[in-house]
């Protein structure tokens, strides 16, 4: 079991390595203004070859999905955290995200009746003034 787990932090470690020297090219080639050709970055490692993701799944087994998405050796669904909303614009839209509400049963009795209309008026006119920077 711990040589499977140092086989992981071998592929891991050669997979950030690699990732690492493609973005230092990558960056060179931009700063070029993208010369013709394209950049020449190094072989994929061997090792790395067939690498799997292995995060837990909910079922309790490994997941089988490629691991080289991301430098952490995950796939797309296990592998990268969000950073959240980064333009103005997405975290005026992301704060009025929190005023929505689901769609309730109205009361039994009727007499308070609140639609999902009203509510976004009232997140919208909460928001208005909210400036995030």
């Amino acid at each position: 079991m711990s040589s499977n787990r140092d086989l992981r932090k071998c592929q891991v470690k050669a997979l950030k390595a690699h990732y690492r020297a493609c973005q230092a090219i990558y960056k060179i080639w931009a700063n070029s203004n993208y010369a013709h050709g394209g950049p020449k970055t190094p072989p994929f490692p061997d090792i790395c070859r067939g690498m799997k993701c292995g995060a837990k799944t909910r079922s309790g087994h490994p997941c089988k999905n490629d691991g080289t998405s991301y430098s952490n050796g995950r796939c797309k669904f296990h592998g990268g955290a969000s950073t959240g909303p980064v333009t103005k614009e997405g975290k005026n839209k992301s704060a009025a995200n929190g005023f929505k509400r689901k769609a309730r049963m109205p009361p039994a009795n009727k007499s308070h009746v609140v639609t999902d209309k009203t509510r976004d008026n009232k997140a919208h006119a909460m928001l208005k003034n909210v400036d995030f920077e």
